[in-house]
């Protein structure tokens, strides 16, 4: 089998270490699709340092940027060729273990549309600061929903996807900001037949100031609720569509059904409260965005002059 590694690509500082990374398998049947997104680093003097036909590198003419971020991880699907795809951050890393543990994950479970490796957080530095909980063989989609609102930690780069059902589906499900692309793409390959899961890390996520969607502008933010309100949608949807597979799935999902209100409400305040943070002037900016979300005017201006005064003082 064949695998396809995506590296929508923006940032310059890592990219090297990761591109790297990926040239260090121990399975060697895969190409590395690299997309630059009118980046105006000089991502062509990294790329070209690696003299491998398996890179295959591609720029795009105009940038999908931040908010559109999603349409640059779809255009390194379309460039794609192999019968299973991951997309990694320009700043994360494989270990040399990634594609070989999963083609032995594959063999044991050929049926399924999306498999995860283990991951392990690093930092700037390249240091593992953390590693991800260990997660049963298989699991269904009621159980990742479940287990993910109860907080576990997982990004694009450490899902593999069945290029042709991806494909099928129309690609990565894209929200404002890649905010919850990652998590709802998964989910929506494991409705039907679930997820097989490595116990061994094969994918090392880089925590990093360097974010291009980590903004929190009022705008930024603006995109960020009408993520969630989207992403609820799409939940909604699943629960009234996707029937459970056995009573363990029947509990989660009335659990999740139970919690929908409270968990997008604290998630829609959440990002104000991050904009607040960072912009605590901006105060008519987060009064207006107050009409668009479940959050009282009383309570915006409460974490308003709190990060006010903390910033004074």
């Amino acid at each position: 089998m064949k695998y396809s590694i995506l590296i929508p690509a923006y940032k310059d500082k890592y990219l090297k270490e990761c591109i790297a990374s990926c040239l260090q398998q121990t399975y060697d049947n895969y190409e590395i699709i690299i997309v630059n997104d009118h980046s105006p680093h000089d991502l062509d003097t990294i790329v070209n340092q690696f003299n491998d036909d398996r890179i295959h590198y591609y720029k795009n003419e105009i940038g999908f940027g931040a908010e559109h971020v999603v349409g640059n991880w779809n255009k390194c699907l379309e460039y794609a060729s192999g019968d299973y795809v991951m997309c990694i951050g320009d700043d994360d890393r494989l270990k040399p273990n990634c594609l070989e543990d999963y083609t032995n994950l594959i063999k044991k479970h050929p049926d399924l549309h999306i498999y995860h490796t283990r991951m392990e957080i690093i930092d700037e530095q390249s240091r593992v600061i953390t590693i991800q909980e260990d997660r049963p063989e298989t699991e269904s989609a009621y159980s990742m929903i479940w287990h993910f609102w109860h907080g576990r930690r997982q990004v694009i780069g450490d899902w593999l996807f069945n290029t042709e059902h991806l494909k099928m589906r129309g690609g990565f499900i894209s929200f404002p900001y890649g905010w919850n692309s990652d998590n709802i793409s998964a989910f929506a390959m494991a409705a039907e037949q679930g997820v097989a899961n490595t116990h061994y890390p094969g994918f090392q996520y880089r925590e990093t100031s360097i974010n291009i969607t980590s903004k929190h502008t009022s705008d930024a933010v603006k995109g960020k609720i009408r993520a969630w309100k989207e992403a609820r949608k799409w939940y909604e949807t699943f629960l009234r569509d996707v029937k459970p597979h056995n009573d363990i799935d029947e509990i989660y999902r009335n659990d999740i059904i139970n919690l929908l209100d409270r968990y997008f409400h604290r998630k829609e305040e959440a990002e104000i409260e991050h904009g607040i943070s960072d912009f605590p002037y901006s105060i008519i900016s987060w009064m207006k965005l107050q009409k668009e979300t479940s959050i009282s005017k009383a309570n915006i201006l409460k974490i308003t002059l709190s990060r006010l005064l903390k910033s004074i003082l």
